[in-house]
């Protein structure tokens, strides 16, 4: 009898944690980003930091990558882990997992500029799994896997954002 995988192990045991307590499930997340001079900037969440900055073209100093690098490094790293969830919970054996993004941007949108969108204009996702499942055991880890990733969600519906400004004066 093969023995579960790490990943296959610990996802059963939040899964039964979860079943038996659903309160244990939610979460709150706290992200704090800040910038003190030019586009620069440093998220913390936790014990984790992360920069970015815009390329100089823009006015930054190009030395992090930029916001949406990192928001489509995100949502595609999101993915991965979801099918390999998905994956790992059926018992397919996938041994790699690839996802391309390809989005379209009309750069005038972050100026507010007439006929513009600062969203993007198109998204293309195209998932790699490398495996020896048959493809209809492959294809069900897909659409599990995409129905349950929290950033596809989040992009797919739309969702209330609360938004509270407070003005600080300069001393």
């Amino acid at each position: 009898m093969e023995s579960k995988s790490v990943i296959a192990t610990a996802l059963e045991r939040n899964q039964n944690a979860y079943s038996r307590k659903p309160a244990v499930a939610l979460q709150r997340t706290h992200t704090r980003a800040t910038s003190a001079d030019g586009f620069a900037t440093t998220c913390k969440e936790n014990n984790n930091s992360i920069e970015c900055d815009m390329p100089t073209i823009m006015g930054g100093t190009d030395r992090a990558p930029t916001p949406g690098v990192l928001g489509r490094a995100c949502l595609t790293s999101c993915i991965v882990m979801g099918l390999r969830i998905a994956a790992e919970c059926r018992g397919v054996p996938v041994s790699e997992i690839a996802v391309d993004l390809t989005m379209e941007w009309d750069n005038r949108g972050i100026f507010g500029m007439d006929g513009a969108s600062a969203g993007p204009g198109g998204i293309q996702l195209q998932i790699e799994l490398t495996s020896s499942a048959p493809e209809s055991e492959l294809r069900k880890v897909v659409d599990e896997g995409l129905k349950n990733d929290p950033w596809l969600v989040a992009l797919q519906k739309p969702h209330k954002v609360d938004i509270d400004t407070q003005i600080k004066r300069a001393v």
